[in-house]
């Protein structure tokens, strides 16, 4: 394993591009990659089943004294817990409202990018969202849990590839040098185009 990458993106990304999601993470893997994922359905599922090697933040409801708790952070120092939640309360500025299961979904998204020491960051974020925004850098922002990783990465200028924005699309199919019909088909005009950074 060379480097991480993040694989992300929406619930609800269409069955249409999840052949053309395995491919890529098929690519990566063997460029020498690692997936970094929250294994949410959609996107991170299609990316996941491209792969061997992967880091899957899962978060799995647990009932326990009458209410759910989220992920089972055990894994991972209470230390790196609150500095995670710190980091995506800067990205994500409805999570100071949001507590338990909700926020848990929104901090592994940290952990995503960051990996579980959060000093170890991706190399780039791959996702598929449909609807998104995009700088005259051309990167993309959306909504969700993705917005906050994507943000996040951009902060730390690591490149984000949307392959729902057709720019970013086209790199990805000279990298593996065919076309990636699915996603082609799944491509959507950005809803605004920002000319600084996000948020």
């Amino acid at each position: 394993m060379n480097f991480f990458w993040a694989g992300i993106g929406s619930r609800k990304s269409p069955l249409e591009i999840k052949n053309d999601c395995i491919e890529i993470a098929k690519f990566q893997e063997k460029s020498g990659g690692c997936l970094r994922s929250g294994g949410a359905i959609g996107a991170d599922q299609f990316f996941e089943e491209g792969v061997k090697k992967k880091e899957v933040f899962v978060i799995r409801p647990t009932k326990t004294v009458g209410h759910f708790h989220a992920f089972d952070f055990k894994v991972i120092p209470t230390d790196l817990q609150l500095k995670a939640l710190g980091i995506a309360k800067k990205y994500h500025p409805v999570l100071k409202h949001m507590s338990g299961f909700e926020a848990d979904l929104l901090v592994r998204n940290v952990f995503q990018v960051l990996g579980r020491d959060l000093k170890s960051p991706v190399k780039e974020v791959v996702c598929w969202t449909p609807e998104f925004s995009v700088n005259e850098e051309g990167i993309s922002d959306v909504s969700g849990g993705t917005g906050l990783a994507v943000r996040l990465a951009v902060d730390l200028n690591i490149p984000v590839f949307n392959l729902g924005f057709e720019p970013h699309l086209n790199i990805f199919e000279d990298r593996l040098g065919t076309p990636l019909e699915g996603l082609r088909l799944s491509t959507v005009a950005p809803s605004k185009i920002y000319v600084k950074k996000f948020i």
